[in-house]
């Protein structure tokens, strides 16, 4: 009995461990895609639906995105997506990914960086993304 306990505890242990740092990539890879895409902290955290405030303590280091928060994470990944299917669309040229993220596109109806502040602009922006790419 006892070594059931340790082995479960063991393993409640390495899952917390693993995602302690699925929390830290995904973190950091979402700070660096928004300082890449030109969005700000304010805009960042209007994006992934958390506050200003939570958004500058991630900057600092001191947190990161919750694997159990589901909204967040998923908004989050979204965004690092987005970022990664640009790229290759311009050639990698980080002053290309800003522009065409900051520039009105007719095929969205709208500007990509004011329409992934809604979590509909944020999936149709990732699609068409996608289906662009698809199309090469």
């Amino acid at each position: 009995m006892k070594r059931k306990m340790a082995q479960s505890e063991a393993g409640a242990q390495a899952s917390d461990a693993a995602a302690k740092r699925r929390s830290a990539v995904l973190t950091k890879a979402t700070i660096r895609v928004a300082d890449q895409l030109g969005l700000g902290q304010a805009a960042l955290a209007k994006v992934l639906g958390i506050s200003p405030a939570t958004v500058s303590r991630m900057f600092k280091g001191d947190w990161t995105i919750p694997v159990k928060d589901a909204k967040t994470w998923e908004l989050a990944a979204m965004l690092v997506r987005i970022f990664r299917s640009l790229g290759p669309l311009v050639g990698g040229n980080e002053k290309h990914v800003k522009e065409w993220f900051h520039a009105e596109n007719i095929h969205l109806a709208g500007v990509p960086a004011n329409l992934v502040f809604k979590i509909e602009g944020l999936t149709n922006v990732a699609r068409y993304l996608d289906a662009v790419r698809g199309a090469q």
